[in-house]
């Protein structure tokens, strides 16, 4: 099997499913609906009854607006005792994008429940530079909830940062959830005008060919350079029959 650059980015076509996106809008959609996957019920798991959910959907109307306080109400929710009221203002921290608020807003990203972290790495996302992809990269390889992992995943697709491609390679080849390959090589492949199949099987030799092709690309090549991370070329593994990739 061979894949070929077709054209840019932006006019590419990702098949993922029966699904084609036009990736000229990929990253304004992508924004979009994730903050409103995030926000929408976000007092459903408060245990703290009407008062607390009722501040959690305070907190979250504030997205909207730019508060006069920089942010400083919201960065002191994220310490709230209710999971709720925590997401909410991870979210509403999107309206605030400020140095200042980034450490809490990173901190959220560890946070014990996964909807909170999956807000805080929503709105992560939108810093969009080197310093955001470093830790988005270290969540879509390590946090333990797919769905926040899949939502980091798309914010490394938004990051034009090499340290974004470079994640985004790595998991496409080693992580260990197949599910997360197929996010990162999707968002990889983005990049390039490459269409993505799903049906390609991440342990199949297929797999390992397009991993090496994509090895093979100049602004591959450049990102892992910028970045000072070893290129490791394994030209074997598509050509090995029985090779499965660890």
């Amino acid at each position: 099997m061979t894949w070929i650059v077709t054209a840019p980015p932006e006019t590419a076509v990702i098949r993922d499913g029966e699904e084609k996106v036009n990736v000229t809008r990929i990253r304004f959609a992508q924004v979009v609906a994730i903050l409103a996957l995030c926000v929408a019920g976000c007092g459903s798991k408060s245990d703290s009854g009407p008062a607390k959910q009722d501040g959690a959907s305070r907190v979250a109307a504030m997205a909207g607006q730019r508060p006069s306080d920089g942010g400083a109400e919201l960065v002191k929710a994220l310490g709230d005792t209710d999971p709720a009221v925590r997401k909410a203002a991870a979210y509403a921290l999107s309206s605030c994008l400020t140095e200042q608020n980034r450490p809490a807003l990173t901190q959220a990203t560890r946070d014990s429940q996964s909807d909170v972290r999956a807000s805080a790495v929503v709105t992560l996302s939108l810093y969009k530079d080197k310093q955001a992809a470093q830790r988005l990269g270290e969540i879509l390889a390590g946090d333990a909830d797919e769905t926040v992992k899949a939502f980091a995943a798309s914010g490394l697709g938004m990051n034009q940062a090499p340290e974004a491609v470079v994640a985004l390679m790595e998991n496409a080849e080693k992580n260990p959830s197949l599910a997360t390959r197929r996010r990162a090589m999707k968002y990889v492949m983005a990049r390039f005008g490459l269409k993505f199949w799903r049906e390609v099987d991440p342990l199949s030799r297929d797999w390992a060919g397009l991993v090496e092709n994509l090895k093979s690309q100049k602004r591959i090549q450049d990102a892992y350079a910028a970045c000072n991370v070893p290129l490791e070329h394994r030209p074997q593994d598509a050509l090995d029959p029985g090779h499965r990739p660890k």
